[in-house]
């Protein structure tokens, strides 16, 4: 079977996009900044418009991902990667903690007895459930991955970008928690832009994926007529 490769200017493009979408992602910080605070936070609250967002992205990536691997539906990775996009987009919708007392995500609700056990057997299952779904994504394609990232391939950057976000994203959270917590303590209140950047990252990420599946997708119709199920 050959493989076709992506040309030099096509590859160059695809790269100008994400230079673009990450231009695009620093402006957007900067003019969220700008606004007065009521109409910030109808962008940036909980269930605001940022959030909302982001959790249709899922859902379009989720979309593409079916179409693009309708013909390798017995492939456990093509399952497994909707599977772990759909967590991403009810983690947008606060599922991780919406039915529950309180998030599953945090040690305290295992060992809290406020909690009751039958939620602390399903956050247990959830949680068991995600790892798997990655562990067995990372084992099984990281290979592959690799290997596009050193090939300089699209799909392969954004999914490095999209990765790069979600751990990113995750970082500005905690810092934001504490440093609040900190200031609070001695009286302060603080409204940091990192409530901005955190949003925003979190916006980004399925944008990401989404560049990757869409690039995926067509480097497998050519390569070999099938459409490669994995994002």
């Amino acid at each position: 079977m050959v493989i076709v490769e992506e040309s030099t200017v096509k590859s160059q493009n695809n790269i100008l996009c994400y230079v673009i979408i990450v231009l695009s992602m620093l402006l957007l910080i900067a003019g969220l900044e700008m606004l007065d605070s009521d109409t910030k936070l109808f962008f940036i609250k909980e269930g605001g418009l940022i959030e909302l967002l982001s959790a249709a992205g899922y859902i379009v990536c989720i979309f593409f991902l079916l179409y693009q691997g309708r013909k390798r539906l017995e492939s456990l990775s093509f399952w497994l990667t909707n599977l772990f996009l759909l967590f991403l987009c009810l983690r947008e919708f606060d599922f991780h903690s919406r039915f529950t007392t309180m998030g599953i995500t945090k040690t305290k609700f295992y060992v809290s007895p406020e909690v009751p056990f039958i939620e602390k057997i399903i956050g247990v299952v959830v949680t068991l459930l995600f790892f798997y779904t990655v562990l067995y994504l990372v084992r099984r394609h990281f290979r592959d991955f690799f290997t596009g990232l050193v090939n300089k391939k699209s799909w392969a950057i954004g999914i490095l970008l999209g990765t790069i976000l979600m751990i990113g994203s995750k970082f500005v959270d905690n810092q934001a928690d504490f440093v609040e917590l900190m200031l609070a303590m001695v009286g302060i209140e603080w409204n940091p832009i990192s409530v901005n950047v955190e949003e925003v990252m979190e916006l980004n990420i399925p944008i990401m994926f989404l560049c990757a599946i869409l690039s995926r997708g067509k480097k497998s119709n050519k390569s070999s007529g099938l459409n490669e199920p994995t994002v």
